[in-house]
């Protein structure tokens, strides 16, 4: 992926605006008045799928709202709000425009409210609509997250109808019939037909997306073409990315294209959301092919309202999705027209204090990405088997990486890909998908992983690949006491610690095998090994924690473990280590060398932290500086402590759901 900062930075998406003309003009002066908010407007096409005079009409009206917005200084860009659907969240639109073949799941449910993307009727009616919506020239046409193989309730997965199924049949050169399909790729474990149906159904994407980015070029040729997709779609029913759209996209417009990630945390009554989407947003980043030059986050306040998400958890969320890989940021409470002004001019006014912030942090880091411990997600996710009693298409389940975003908040620093990642974390979920040549691969490196994925691993026959074997743990043994090994530094033989319900002895299967941990029964008998850690034969390094492992709420011993755990299978290359106890999320991020340019800090609880003891592995430079948002002169920062394998520092207490950047320079 191919970055660049030529584009608006800030966006705020319109919805029904442009119908209102005297409510336009209003939040146009908004816009003038926080002008630091916003660089550019997205209008949007109308939703639900109407007769084509309607769309006409609304084209025109957004034509006519463009050149107030232009005259106004902002760049005037148009959202594609429909393609396949977005589904029965929308039934109370207009879709008596439909009179085509309509998407079907595959146990024959017909959507009344999706679109078959094989369809030349729908296609045509695609290419008109995006053509009367594109005549007035948009800066950039983005075609909204529906385009998407699944999720288009009250069809789950498609398309099943008969037409789409006649052309995988002639594709084939076999005849394929709806159930026989499904029990193929689902009960059969038929991998070579699953493989084969998800390259099928990417390109009936791809031929949707070719539609609306002709009509596009025919009438706007210097447009810049963009797709919004969400996280649920890398890895699962769709496959593991959208390169095939994104090229699409880019062949035919001649130029490079846009990205919007995102998915979810509309409110932000539970903050903690903010870090699943945040990781999740960098798992989507770090799969975009490199015609893609521009991604802006998708910052989403639904359903618009005061008591939904606050001005301060849209910028904490804008300012993870800039750590984990966005190069801008769109943003939706001028989308709905039910709240007051003042509400609006509040949240700009947070998003444009924290602009200057913001862009200084993207300055420093144009050419670094997130470094730790690499997140493992095969790219063959929907490839593996089904077991016996699991539902169908339960290999095409959202996600295989459970709970371990909020590992970061233990300390951990979490990134996609091996690029710059020093160890690996192997989720039970994400096991599954990984062949044995694959799995020896993983095992030459650093990885953490659980009692449950050995298991899984063992269900496999892939268990004499690890020097560590599983067996079900007594019920009495739910308390753990560390043992005098060095890695558990001053917590050795401490208090024993409270586990988990789900648990797993361990059995070393190996020479060399450490105990990190051992079970203890409530009358203090010793048990059997509970985190153990080993060489692996491939010569890298592997630590099984058989007592719970991905749960974030976790005693000061027990956090230490862990990271002492994570430094010792990446051989002390952990990019960070915050030495304070507390609930403190870490985003490294360094250059292609591995040096750490830049730490991002959030303190994730109620309370203020302590000042906070980190230890910086390769910084970038020995002049080091901490921002906060809304400072306009970093504060300088001096090492306590300094060798040649890492240096010591000290930063100043955080308030409660407080975030703040060291830099390396």
């Amino acid at each position: 992926m191919r970055m660049t900062t030529s584009y608006p930075f800030l966006t705020m998406r319109l919805w029904e605006l442009h119908k209102f003309p005297a409510i336009l003009d209003e939040y146009l002066r908004l816009l003038k008045r926080r002008r630091g908010a916003c660089d550019e407007v997205w209008f949007a096409s109308e939703y639900g799928f109407p007769p084509l005079s309607m769309h006409r009409e609304c084209a025109a009206q957004i034509a006519a709202a463009a050149e107030k917005a232009r005259a106004s200084g902002f760049v005037a860009s148009l959202q594609i709000s429909n393609t396949l659907g977005h589904g029965s969240s929308l039934q109370y639109l207009d879709f008596s425009g439909i009179d085509w073949q309509r998407m079907t799941g595959p146990d024959g449910t017909v959507s009344p409210y999706n679109n078959c993307p094989r369809d030349p009727e729908f296609l045509g009616y695609l290419a008109e609509t995006t053509s009367a919506y594109a005549a007035w020239k948009p800066a950039s046409v983005w075609m909204d997250d529906d385009l998407r193989m699944h999720n288009h309730a009250p069809v789950r997965n498609a398309c099943f109808c008969p037409r789409c199924l006649d052309a995988f049949s002639a594709a084939c050169g076999k005849t394929w019939l709806r159930k026989r399909l499904v029990k193929a790729i689902n009960a059969d474990n038929d991998l070579a037909t699953r493989r084969a149906w998800l390259a099928f159904t990417r390109q009936s994407l791809v031929g949707v997306a070719r539609v609306v980015a002709q009509a596009v070029r025919d009438v706007a040729p210097k447009a810049r073409l963009g797709l919004q997709h969400s996280d649920p779609c890398c890895g699962g029913y769709n496959g593991p990315d959208f390169e095939p759209v994104f090229r699409e996209l880019a062949r035919i417009s001649g130029q490079p294209v846009g990205s919007r990630p995102g998915g979810g945390t509309y409110i932000d009554h539970t903050p903690r959301w903010i870090i699943d989407k945040a990781v999740c947003t960098g798992l989507q980043n770090s799969r975009l092919p490199a015609c893609v030059a521009d991604s802006r986050a998708e910052v989403e306040n639904l359903p618009g309202a005061v008591t939904g998400k606050s001005a301060r958890g849209t910028v904490l969320e804008s300012t993870l999705a800039l750590a984990y890989g966005c190069t801008g940021l769109t943003f939706t409470p001028l989308m709905f027209l039910h709240e007051e002004t003042a509400w609006h001019e509040r949240v700009l006014a947070e998003i444009a204090a924290w602009r200057p912030f913001w862009l200084r942090y993207l300055a420093v880091n144009r050419n670094t990405r997130p470094a730790g411990l690499e997140i493992a997600f095969s790219r063959r996710n929907a490839e593996r088997l089904l077991k016996r009693g699991e539902p169908d298409f339960a290999w095409a389940r959202d996600q295989a990486w459970g709970d371990i975003p909020q590992m970061t908040t233990v300390g951990l620093p979490l990134c996609w890909g091996a690029e710059n990642a020093v160890g690996v974390l192997l989720h039970p979920f994400a096991c599954e998908a990984f062949s044995g040549k694959e799995l020896r691969t993983l095992l030459r490196r650093g990885v953490i992983t659980d009692g449950a994925t050995v298991n899984r691993l063992q269900e496999r026959g892939l268990g004499h690949l690890l020097p560590v074997s599983v067996q079900p743990a007594s019920d009495q043994d739910r308390l753990e006491r560390f043992t005098d090994d060095t890695l558990n530094g001053s917590f050795a033989g401490g208090p024993p610690q409270l586990g988990s319900l789900a648990k797993y002895a361990l059995v070393g299967r190996a020479e060399g095998v450490r105990c990190l941990s051992r079970y203890e029964r409530i009358d203090g008998t010793a048990g059997a090994m509970a985190v153990v850690a080993a060489e692996t034969a491939g010569g890298g390094r592997l630590v099984v924690f058989g007592n719970g492992f991905w749960d974030p709420v976790v005693t000061t011993a027990r956090r230490a473990q862990i990271l002492a755990a994570s430094d010792w299978v990446s051989r002390g290359r952990l990019p960070v280590r915050v030495e304070t106890a507390g609930p403190v999320m870490v985003i490294p991020r360094a250059d292609r060398q591995g040096r750490l340019h830049s730490l991002m800090l959030l303190n994730c609880c109620l309370d203020r932290s302590p000042v906070l003891k980190l230890r910086l592995r390769r910084p970038a430079g020995d002049r080091f500086s901490w921002l906060r948002p809304g400072r306009h002169t970093p504060m300088v920062v001096k090492p306590v402590a300094a060798s040649r394998s890492e240096t010591q520092l000290d930063i100043p207490p955080l308030d409660a759901w407080g975030i703040g950047v060291l830099f390396a320079e």
